[in-house]
């Protein structure tokens, strides 16, 4: 379940062109068919939680970085998902 959080919310960065918060990743991502959920709560608390482990785990060279709250595309691109 974690990928798909992951590729959705990197697709939804990179056309989203600014920063989102992780319930407007979540509501973007379901309405581009990019998730499929009824729990859009969860489903926030999720993404919040998978994009924060990436960055984690990859640090510099994550795509995502996140600050105050919202989550954006590092400049560069940073390294794939």
């Amino acid at each position: 379940m974690v990928r798909p959080f992951l590729k959705s919310a990197i697709a939804v960065l990179e056309e989203a062109g600014e920063s989102l918060d992780a319930e407007e990743i979540v509501r973007r991502a379901i309405e581009g068919g990019l998730l499929d959920s009824d729990a859009a709560d969860a489903d926030s608390a999720m993404m919040r939680s998978v994009l924060t482990n990436s960055m984690r785990q990859k640090g510099e060279i994550s795509r995502p970085s996140v600050q105050d709250g919202r989550f954006r595309m590092r400049a560069g691109g940073g390294a794939a998902a």
